[in-house]
């Protein structure tokens, strides 16, 4: 699979497990945490299903929004912690380091990409530049 649908599933997986946690606060009788988590939930689906567009408009959605995924997953992993499901509290955090990892690998890949195709401008406008400097030159002889 391409990147771009990588990311696409990893902002899907995240809007699913986020609305489950939501669901389950709502049924505990917690409305802040349910509407916390379904929000975000809504937000990061829509994401998953508009991501080519978002990314095409700013370039480092991807990073922000894992990092939207990470946070809100620690949440909750101190929530299940807090209630007394060690387990669940390691298995979350585990997926939330892992949406920290696709953070900084997302940011590192941004920034070497626009390096690379910086370079492919500069090396565009220096050749434009010669070609216009050349004209200028013979116009000059000719006169």
């Amino acid at each position: 699979m391409k990147k771009e649908k990588w990311q696409q599933l990893s902002h899907l997986i995240a809007g699913v497990i986020i609305i489950v946690f939501g669901f389950e606060s709502f049924e505990s009788g917690n409305f802040s945490s349910a509407a916390y988590y379904v929000t975000l939930a809504i937000i990061f689906l829509i994401v998953a299903g508009t991501h080519k567009s978002i990314v095409e408009k700013f370039r480092k959605a991807d990073v922000a929004f894992n990092v939207a995924e990470a946070v809100t997953l620690i949440y909750s992993a101190f929530l299940y912690k807090s209630k007394g499901h060690h387990l669940l509290f390691y298995i979350i955090a585990l997926v939330a380091s892992v949406y920290i990892v696709l953070a900084i690998i997302n940011l590192l890949s941004h920034n070497s990409s626009r390096h690379k195709s910086m370079g492919r401008k500069k090396r565009k406008r220096h050749a434009a530049d010669t070609v216009i400097d050349q004209t200028n030159f013979h116009d000059i002889n000719k006169t």
